[in-house]
């Protein structure tokens, strides 16, 4: 849905209807077992943000699971394309679900993936929906004053084997975040691993910054390698600050002088509490607001770019 009580026009397996009359089979194991991948960007002016860096990591983690796109991958952009363009408001929030479709001749719970760069034989046929609906609302004053991040209640382990993916079954990450929403009042839950490393947020991965140096977590720990992650590294080097992509361990980033969360829809937001205790001195610190706006102008100049494209065309 595009909102409360609003219809919205969404594309199933290349076609496009109402969000209410879009249905997929009751035997579609996205929604039996939760097998799929998806992919969620923002939509600003009718422009699907950083859209193919999003379909290419949907489509590295629809092969790493044996899944094909029923329309083919350049059919799903323009799909994309014509959904952000289809619903009212020209912004909003859209999302990619590729699940792994029915079940094909013999196929069962034995057939669901195991741990592996490679989980399934072959590619099966799958079903892709592409939806539109308006952005959950922040907090009106996260981006002046910044938001509250708790660890999770749990630790995450260093090889679980879904990390790398955008999983329909997404179910650790929102009763992750429900927890500390409710217990600490806290935006964003955060997990470790069980040996104290930081990793990322429920639905956002997490920077620390410690004087002029920028960090994250590593790749080779169980982290989504996020797209909004990726162009923020990148502004950080074209800026001239150091960076790095290592173990951060608890205690370290308890002394971070700043902090911040990267996420596609909302892209950049301080953090200014973590784990019950202020970072740094409490307030949005002036890197992250530095890359809060640099951020935005990339999107700006991505969204001219796009319209350059489409009146070339």
């Amino acid at each position: 849905m595009a909102g409360p009580g609003r219809r919205s026009i969404v594309c199933v397996n290349g076609r496009f209807l109402p969000s209410d009359g879009a249905v997929v089979p009751v035997q579609d194991r996205g929604f039996q077992t939760g097998f799929g991948v998806f992919e969620t960007m923002r939509v600003q002016d009718g422009v699907p943000l950083f859209l193919d860096a999003h379909l290419g990591r949907l489509k590295r983690s629809a092969g790493a699971l044996g899944i094909s796109s029923p329309c083919g991958w350049r059919r799903t952009a323009w799909c994309c394309n014509e959904v952000a363009s289809r619903n009212p408001g020209r912004s909003g929030v859209l999302r990619v679900t590729l699940t792994a479709g029915r079940p094909v001749g013999r196929a069962s719970h034995a057939d669901t993936p195991k741990s592996g760069a490679r989980w399934a034989r072959g590619a099966m046929p799958g079903t892709i929906v592409v939806g539109f609906r308006e952005p959950s609302p922040v907090p009106d004053d996260a981006r002046s004053v910044g938001v509250s991040v708790h660890c999770a209640p749990w630790r995450r382990l260093r090889d679980y084997p879904l990390a790398r993916h955008k999983s329909t079954s997404f179910l650790e990450n929102i009763i992750a975040r429900e927890s500390v929403k409710r217990t600490r009042n806290a935006f964003e839950a955060v997990f470790l691993t069980p040996d104290g490393l930081l990793l990322e947020g429920s639905m956002s991965n997490i920077f620390v910054v410690f004087g002029e140096r920028v960090a994250t977590a590593a790749l080779d720990l169980p982290v989504l390698p996020g797209i909004t992650r990726h162009i923020v590294l990148g502004i950080c080097r074209r800026l001239g600050l150091a960076t790095g992509e290592e173990h951060i361990r608890y205690r370290s980033a308890g002394r971070a002088s700043e902090m911040f969360l990267t996420n596609s829809v909302v892209g950049v937001l301080a953090v200014t509490r973590f784990d019950g205790k202020d970072v740094g001195t409490g307030r949005v610190g002036s890197i992250t607001r530095r890359l809060m706006e640099e951020y935005e102008a990339k999107v700006r100049r991505h969204i001219a770019r796009a319209r350059s494209a489409d009146r070339s065309r």
